[in-house]
């Protein structure tokens, strides 16, 4: 594995890392969103947003970088995801 590969992979990992703190936290916000009164756009708009906004970077992910890169983003992504859970559920 060369640096520059390695730079690359670090990179893209930080970057779904918060990409995935910032899907899964406006997850929550949605998921209130529906349990609260009020129009229903407002939660479809922003379920929208997030899920276009996490497709589109990742494509970009493909497109910058390959696979390799991309799927060290969604390591990143999904390492977020696991922080955000133990959060939510106390550190278990």
């Amino acid at each position: 594995m060369t640096r520059a590969l390695l730079i690359q992979l670090m990179a893209f990992g930080g970057g779904g890392f918060a990409l995935g703190l910032a899907h899964f936290a406006t997850l929550r916000a949605n998921a209130r969103l529906y349990l609260e009164a009020g129009p229903i756009w407002r939660p479809l708009a922003l379920n929208l947003f997030r899920l276009g906004m996490t497709g589109a970077v990742f494509a970009a992910a493909v497109a910058l970088g390959g696979a390799t890169p991309a799927l060290a983003g969604l390591a990143g992504f999904f390492i977020a995801r696991s922080v955000l859970v133990r959060a939510a559920w106390g550190g278990v």
